[in-house]
């Protein structure tokens, strides 16, 4: 019973220790965009927040997904 209990302790601590990782800073990224691209991917909170940030930027009428 007691190893089951650590084991199971154990694989809870490690899900929570991931999911705190993956917690937005507060930090901007804005080195993603340029002004001759006409696509631009984001794939994190950092630059999403850029975009946020860049928003006044004309050329930000182009995709981005």
């Amino acid at each position: 019973m007691k190893n089951r209990f650590t084991k199971t302790f154990v694989a809870i601590a490690f899900v929570v220790s991931m999911a705190w990782a993956n917690v937005w800073d507060g930090t901007v990224d804005t080195d993603w965009y340029n002004g001759t691209d006409t696509e631009f991917t984001i794939s994190t909170a950092e630059q999403l927040a850029g975009l946020a940030v860049n928003s006044s930027i004309s050329k930000l009428e182009e995709r981005v997904r």
